[in-house]
């Protein structure tokens, strides 16, 4: 049964549809002045339309509202601090199923006690937020507890997050933009199957772009055709398995590209890293099992290209690495790993080539390195095995291949033109291809 008031206001505010839904308006001019009057009138599957102007309030759609669309126009306001100052708390909590919010802006959500300021905060299933602004809450702009949740096509600015995953599973991001979040665009915690695709993250500082490293693994994370530029902290950290990241774009930032640990089965395709600053590298894997790296590009990074530790089954295929290691880093530096293999990578004007180091088991098929300040390969395992095959090391100021490894093999390999081709002061075998001469039989360096 409806509320008494319904029947009082129904000419004034409400227009009813040939389904029976009915919209409700609410605005300074019309009989109903403020969202929680109309949600409380409100019926499942109704439309409420707040009308221009800045509403000073905060409300709450209780779970009885299933299928409610609340939306604004003529930049329309919800502010969670009135007038004079005072923080009301969240602007909006959300415990009905398949509720949709559009065309609206949250501002000003601030932490009371236990209530954290979020703007919109939602444990109902399917809630879609489509259009909508979030300006300057203290806590998420949107917080999802509930499952199969829709951001879309909307803007975040200077929240401490723009959407934060709690628990949730299926939850999109798609075609926002998140702008100087003092967190992280995107916080995950214990978020599955979440697909952010075609957003873009600027100004983000401690957390970086999106921040999966909260305590709970995320795991069938997708980013897709994202951007993120001027990102201060990772661009993208994560903990989980099955994190397919595609077709993004990291740039002018201070922080790691992607970060990724504790994970397996991890793809990185088609991504491109340029200009990370501040001891930053492109790509970092740490206790990893099973990650691909492929038709990745890489130019003007502070650090390392490539940093691969207590990892297993790594392999980098058909990858470019463009002038990086400023303090003289290695491009790709793997340390306590097995089964890494690198094919068709190309590493040019780099402090170091390839660095393997503390047992890594290495295989490297036609990776060419030129121009490096020090050594193109440079092997220092006192356990493992390193096998190139078809490689080529050319014009660096070091050694070509700098072997200390105890089983390094070299087959019709190149290393020509660098200030000295061949160093040796561990067990190598090279087997056809392409070096220079002389040397000595115990610690033969070969120029």
């Amino acid at each position: 049964m409806r509320n008494p008031l319904y029947a009082v206001l129904l000419t004034a505010s409400i227009v009813s549809s040939a389904s029976h839904a009915a919209t409700i308006t609410v605005s300074a001019n019309a009989s109903i002045q403020s969202l929680q009057t109309a949600i409380q009138i409100a019926n499942a599957g109704d439309t409420i339309v707040l009308k221009g102007g800045v509403f000073h309030e905060t409300a709450l759609i209780p779970s009885s509202l299933s299928d409610l669309t609340i939306r604004g126009t003529n930049g329309a306001v919800l502010d969670a601090r009135v007038v004079t100052g005072q923080s009301l708390g969240a602007c909006l909590l959300i415990e009905a199923d398949r509720v949709t919010i559009r065309d609206l802006t949250f501002r000003n959500a601030a932490t009371l006690a236990a209530d954290e300021g979020d703007a919109i905060r939602t444990t109902g299933l399917e809630t879609v937020v489509d259009r909508c602004t979030f300006i300057g809450n203290e806590a998420g702009g949107v917080r999802f507890s509930g499952n199969a949740g829709v951001v879309r096509r909307s803007t975040f600015v200077g929240n401490e997050s723009g959407v934060i995953v709690d628990f949730a599973l299926g939850i999109r991001i798609e075609k926002c933009k998140f702008d100087s979040s003092t967190t992280a665009g995107v916080k995950l915690s214990g978020a599955h199957d979440c697909v952010i695709e075609k957003c873009t993250f600027g100004g983000s500082a401690i957390g970086g772009g999106v921040d999966g490293d909260n305590g709970f693994t995320n795991d069938d994370l997708v980013v897709r055709g994202c951007t993120f530029r001027k990102v201060v902290g990772p661009a993208i950290l994560n903990s989980g398995d099955g994190a397919t990241i595609e077709k993004c774009k990291f740039t002018d930032s201070a922080g790691h590209g992607i970060a990724i640990f504790d994970a397996a089965d991890i793809s990185i395709t088609s991504c491109s890293f340029s200009n990370l600053l501040y001891q930053s590298s492109a790509i970092v894997l740490t206790t990893v099992t099973n990650a691909t790296v492929e038709k990745c590009t890489v130019a003007d990074v502070s650090s390392l290209g490539m940093f691969v530790t207590d990892a297993t089954a790594v392999a980098v295929r058909s990858c470019s690495f463009k002038r990086g290691g400023r303090d003289l880093e290695p491009c790709v530096l793997a340390t306590g790993s097995t089964d890494i293999s690198l094919e068709k990578v190309t590493i040019t004007e780099w402090g170091e080539g390839v660095w393997s180091l503390s047992g890594a088991v290495l295989t490297l098929t036609s990776c060419v390195v030129t121009n490096c300040v020090r050594d193109g390969f440079d092997i220092e395992n006192t356990s493992g095995a390193v096998t190139l095959t078809k490689c080529k090391a050319t014009g660096c100021s070091a050694e070509g291949i700098d072997n200390s490894g105890p089983t390094t093999q070299a087959t019709d390999c190149t290393f020509t033109g660098n200030r000295i081709d061949v160093a040796n002061d561990g067990t190598l075998t090279l087997t056809g291809g392409s070096f220079g001469t002389g040397g000595t039989s115990t610690a033969p360096a070969i120029d």
